[in-house]
């Protein structure tokens, strides 16, 4: 690989850069720290639902495939890597690639979708209808005022072409107005919110 203009951009580091990284310039070492600090911060994250918060997941994922790239290429251009290094090299394209992977599941975009939302349980039955707040592949979060808790089991039939699925309540969060938030995964819905043609 090519060496870069400039030193390293870590503090005190006067090794010269050999990999761009998040718009700085890095030496392998460093660079290799790098990877690890956010591989750790985006699974720590990705394992608390945490990135959920964020505006948007794009940016774990320009993050992750930013990592993957230079890794690579790092690897394939740099005939002097040693034996440990190679090895963190594969370790951090494994867990970015994983990460990726279980990120693209739970990306969420905000869009609207018109709902029916059914549950029953002990021989009552409730039905509403409701709209989504955001959408992920394979859930949702929705805005409803049916008395379910996490764990349980509802029916949401899209009210725009009546497809129907079972889901799952994943979390819940009870408003002042006495309405709650709630997490849904879909359980059995294939491409529920059509992703594949958007």
């Amino acid at each position: 690989m090519a060496t870069l203009s400039t030193t390293c951009h870590a503090p005190s580091c006067a090794h010269p850069g050999c990999v761009c990284f998040e718009g700085h310039e890095l030496c392998r070492a460093h660079f290799i720290a790098s990877c690890y600090e956010r591989l750790e911060e985006y699974g720590t994250q990705l394992g608390k639902n945490d990135h959920w918060q964020m505006v948007s997941s794009e940016n774990f994922v320009d993050i992750l495939s930013e990592i993957i790239d230079q890794a690579t290429t790092l690897g394939l251009e740099s005939p002097d890597l040693d034996g440990i290094q190679q090895a963190q090299l594969l370790d951090i394209l494994f867990t970015a690639g994983n990460l990726l992977k279980n990120l693209r599941r739970s990306i969420r975009r905000y869009l609207s979708v018109p709902l029916k939302l059914s549950y029953e349980v002990t021989g009552r039955e409730w039905t509403e209808e409701s709209n989504t707040l955001e959408v992920s592949q394979h859930g949702a979060s929705i805005e409803c005022r049916i008395p379910i808790s996490k764990g349980e089991i509802m029916t949401v039939e899209r009210i725009d072409n009546h497809r129907s699925a079972k889901a799952k309540v994943r979390w819940h969060r009870r408003k002042p107005d006495g309405s709650q938030m709630l997490g849904i995964e879909l359980l059995d819905s294939g491409d529920f919110w059509e992703f594949d043609k958007s």
